[in-house]
């Protein structure tokens, strides 16, 4: 099996592992930590099979990657939302943002030219909108753990993308996938982990 295959096979096995863990924890109202293991497992399914991957292996796009993240990152959102305490309407608000990033995120990997950077410019718009307040949040919650997650893992995502051959095609297919499982991983595994045990 080559890198990529691996990758996405090692991909396939974490988020079934993850999904599993969050299934079997004690879980009051919306279980976000296992509805988000399951998209994210179900995205490495598609990747792995192929079937819409634009170009080949080597170098095309795995574009259902950004689609698959429009559905699970709202519900990160919406997580880090409660802790932070924001109101109904500013959560609401910026799980569509959330939303958006990534849709136009898979509309920057697929388009060309003018319009690759015009939909990621968009994307980066609607980003930059999304973190200001939680950069301004001057909970504990949030200094602790939150704005490392977001400056270690959410603003990875963004650099792979421009490396990628999603970008400008610096790092081969094989390596930004190793890089996009391991912020999969920080940001959708160890974030729930440590927010079960955090008490803030």
């Amino acid at each position: 099996m080559n890198l990529i295959l691996v990758t996405l096979a090692i991909g396939v096995c974490t988020f079934f592992v993850s999904t599993m863990y969050f299934a079997s924890k004690p879980k009051t109202g919306l279980n976000t930590p296992f509805i988000v293991s399951i998209i994210t497992l179900i995205s490495y399914l598609i990747m792995i099979e192929g079937k819409f991957l634009i170009g080949n292996p080597d170098t095309g796009i795995y574009w259902t990657r950004w689609v698959g993240y429009a559905i699970s990152c709202p519900l990160l959102m919406y997580a880090i939302a409660k802790k932070l305490d924001y109101s109904p309407d500013q959560t609401v608000f910026n799980m569509i943002l959330t939303a958006i990033v990534m849709l136009t995120g898979a509309y920057a990997g697929v388009s060309n030219g003018d319009y690759k950077w015009i939909f990621f410019g968009l994307s980066t718009f609607a980003f930059v909108m999304l973190l200001t307040p939680i950069f301004g949040s001057k909970s504990s919650f949030n200094k602790s753990m939150i704005l490392p997650y977001i400056l270690l893992g959410w603003c990875g995502f963004p650099i792979v993308f421009l490396l990628s051959y999603e970008g400008f095609g610096l790092i081969q297919n094989g390596n930004a996938l190793i890089a996009y499982l391991l912020l999969d991983f920080m940001t959708k595994i160890v974030f729930y982990i440590q927010m079960y045990k955090s008490k803030n």
